[in-house]
């Protein structure tokens, strides 16, 4: 079917997040989204957000559609700037999803396609 991951890399100056989708099938995925934001990104401290990948974006409201052939792997990316002093010492959760309503015509639920990552420094669990 497919493999779903994501990744939080703590930089120098920034926190890159990649979401990966392979198609692990013999058939092609094809997922459909309602708009052109095809992921989220929310990372947050335990006391507030510090970045949302959609907060300071406009999508087109027309469905979207991502087609994978078999074998073949499409990769999301988006990084959240430190903008506070010491915020690269900082723990963070990163929640990071895809946000498609339906993969192969069939209905998605929401989250379905969403990891919770807890990084801090070199420190990185899912």
């Amino acid at each position: 079917m497919y493999t779903f991951e994501v990744e939080a890399q703590p930089q120098e100056s920034q926190l890159e997040v990649r979401l990966t989708l392979t198609n692990t099938s013999e058939n092609q995925l094809i997922m459909t989204f309602p708009s052109s934001q095809q992921f989220e990104v929310i990372i947050s401290t335990k006391e507030r957000q510090v970045y949302k990948y959609s907060a300071d974006k406009m999508f087109s409201q027309a469905l979207t559609k991502v087609e994978l052939e078999p074998g073949e792997t499409k990769i999301w990316k988006t990084a959240w700037k430190y903008d506070v002093p010491g915020a690269k010492e900082k723990s963070y959760k990163v929640v990071a999803g895809l946000q498609p309503i339906e993969v192969n015509d069939d209905s998605v639920k929401p989250g379905a396609f969403q990891k919770v990552l807890l990084v801090g420094g070199a420190k990185q669990e899912q």
